[in-house]
């Protein structure tokens, strides 16, 4: 029992990592947009220096993880504009103030069903790297890449607005505005 959950929240570790590092080297004002091809390069760069030094991974394995996640990210891609397409279509009927309760409808089951995308093409890369690693190993770039997706995150929010204006990703020491 105690090995399942361990190997649950591993791996839903490792999906979200995986699909979340190329977003997040983008800032929050472009909505999610694609990341630039210079961007990518760099995020590859990281993940593959992560792979070898920090997993302790051979060239070989290294390698064959590189070959898995860029082989999902064409589908990546499609998945995450998908979902950002459907934030947008909310955005825009709250700033219309609409009442249009079919437009909602339509909308969430867009971000719904990206959603159900997202996870299945989350769990078809766990099982990928699954085939290729040891448990540990596996465990090694979850831990490694969310530390990465952190860092970059953290990157391309400073020194930048935040959410509401507020300086700083999170709005830290801005004045509460009752919301």
């Amino acid at each position: 029992m105690k090995h399942t959950r361990i190997a649950l929240w591993i791996a839903g570790a490792a999906l979200a990592l995986s699909l979340s590092g190329p977003a997040y080297a983008q800032p929050e004002d472009d909505d999610g947009a694609p990341p630039t091809a210079e961007v990518q390069e760099r995020v590859k760069k990281m993940r593959g220096k992560v792979l070898r030094e920090k997993v302790g991974l051979s060239e070989e394995k290294a390698k064959k993880v590189e070959a898995i996640f860029d082989a999902l990210e064409p589908e990546r891609r499609k998945v995450r504009e998908e979902v950002r397409t459907a934030r947008k279509q909310l955005r825009e009927l709250f700033k219309a103030d609409s009442d249009d309760q079919a437009a909602y409808d339509a909308a969430l089951a867009k971000l719904r069903e990206a959603t159900k995308k997202t996870v299945a093409l989350r769990d078809k890369q766990f099982e990928a790297l699954k085939k290729e690693l040891t448990p540990k190993e596996h465990a090694k770039i979850v831990h490694r890449l969310d530390k990465l997706r952190k860092k970059v995150h953290r990157q391309g929010n400073r020194g930048k607005q935040g959410r509401r204006g507020r300086p700083g990703p999170r709005g830290e020491g801005a004045p509460d505005d009752g919301e």
